[in-house]
């Protein structure tokens, strides 16, 4: 999923919010400022790159500068007159919804060409604006579908489409009048997919509900289960071997590929980092690329939990630094050459440690937060059952947005 809002650089922490309170991520939000830079993503990011986003967000707020730079309506004019493609060339960036969410009053708006205005709620009441904006993501899908029916096929029709019996008929009714169907009878789908259809690869057309849930319900047995550590049965026997088996449990529809144990080498190939997953975006640059280091569920993180100053277990203490080891890893200019390389050029990185299980964290929530933030600010560490509810959320995203049968 993603949604890129097109609103001044304060209004972020807000909009994180919102989206946060509903099941979303950090990486499910693009953030520019201003018309320009919305203009020159759309020209970068979807006409050239072909990337895929699911909605955009513009503001219209307040006369002035920011009014000028924001330009809602020049955004909308904009989009819905392009004619060319984005998400791998199948769909027309002029079919993206876009939502106008504005302080004005409604009856005092311009309404052409949006397609949904929010008024913004002072009292903080935002989930009109959540369930507006999901709304027209399923709409939007419902037009994908509606198109392949216009166009005779079917989703099936699409994995071996050039090859199946089906083309053979397309192109001879269909392809000669592609610019008829791109002009009349399609919304959604590009000049380039009826041209030549090509398999459509979204979860929302062909994740089963099974599919969803199998990787959570095994994750979740087997940190409920006593795991007895030793020998060949370790973190990597375990939880890594896990989350290679079912990818989706950290990709989600957040990030787009990773990379396991690459190897960063350090102090002229003396030493190394590698970290168990580098999860990447296919924006670089614009989201966050994560350093997932995942250790034991059974991890403890204080030694004496109920002294005055409760110290980090040994052990949790080592695993600290190996992450911060990443975090200042990428921050040295000497490794930007390799890290480019290797992942690619972006200085957005986040860092996340996987290990223990939330009732002592909870316990010691307020020391938690204090040292962590102290000493190794920029570390995020996820128990278990965190990185159990992430995907909770993710299911429930899913199916909010799945199209009934």
């Amino acid at each position: 999923m993603r949604i890129l809002i097109n609103d001044s650089p304060g209004t972020e922490s807000q909009y994180m919010q919102i989206f946060l309170e509903k099941g979303y991520e950090h990486n499910e939000l693009i953030f520019r400022d201003g018309f320009a830079d919305t203009q020159a993503f759309v020209e970068q990011q979807l006409e050239k790159n072909r990337l895929h986003i699911d909605l955009i967000i513009t503001s219209r707020d307040e006369e002035g500068s920011r009014f000028e730079r924001m330009a809602a309506d020049k955004l909308c004019y904009f989009k819905n007159q392009l004619t060319s493609a984005y998400s791998k060339g199948n769909l027309r960036i002029a079919a993206i919804p876009l939502v106008l969410y504005s302080t004005a009053e409604r009856s005092a708006l311009h309404t052409f060409g949006f397609d949904a205005i929010v008024q913004k709620n002072k009292e903080g009441d935002h989930r009109q604006f959540v369930r507006e904006c999901e709304r027209l993501i399923r709409n939007a899908r419902r037009t994908v579908l509606d198109d392949l029916d216009n166009l005779r096929l079917k989703v099936e029709d699409l994995s071996l489409f050039p090859y199946s019996l089906k083309a053979k008929e397309y192109f001879k009714l269909v392809r000669p009048r592609a610019d008829h169907y791109f002009t009349n009878l399609t919304k959604a789908v590009s000049q380039e997919f009826i041209k030549c259809p090509t398999f459509l690869n979204y979860d929302w057309l062909h994740l089963t509900q099974e599919e969803m849930e199998r990787p959570y319900d095994e994750f979740v047995k087997k940190f409920r289960r006593q795991i007895k550590y030793g020998g060949r049965i370790n973190e990597r026997t375990v939880w890594h071997a896990l989350l290679r088996k079912y990818e989706r449990l950290i990709k989600r529809d957040v990030y787009d590929r990773y990379s396991y144990e690459l190897n960063l080498s350090e102090g002229m190939g003396r030493e190394s980092q590698e970290c168990d997953f580098i999860l990447k975006t296919d924006f670089e640059g614009l989201l966050n690329t994560t350093f997932l280091e995942v250790k034991r569920e059974d991890k403890r993180y204080y030694t004496k939990r109920k002294g005055k100053r409760p110290q980090y277990t040994r052990k949790f203490q080592a695993d600290l630094n190996q992450a911060w080891d990443y975090y200042k890893y990428t921050i040295n200019p000497t490794y930007q050459r390799e890290l480019a390389e290797k992942i690619y050029a972006t200085r957005k990185f986040n860092f996340v440690l996987l290990a223990g299980r939330r009732e002592e964290k909870e316990e010691m929530q307020e020391v938690f937060d204090t040292d962590l933030n102290d000493h190794y600010p920029g570390i995020q560490v996820q128990s278990f059952e965190d990185f159990a509810e992430v995907y909770e959320n993710y299911m429930a995203k899913v199916n909010r947005l799945a199209l009934s049968k």
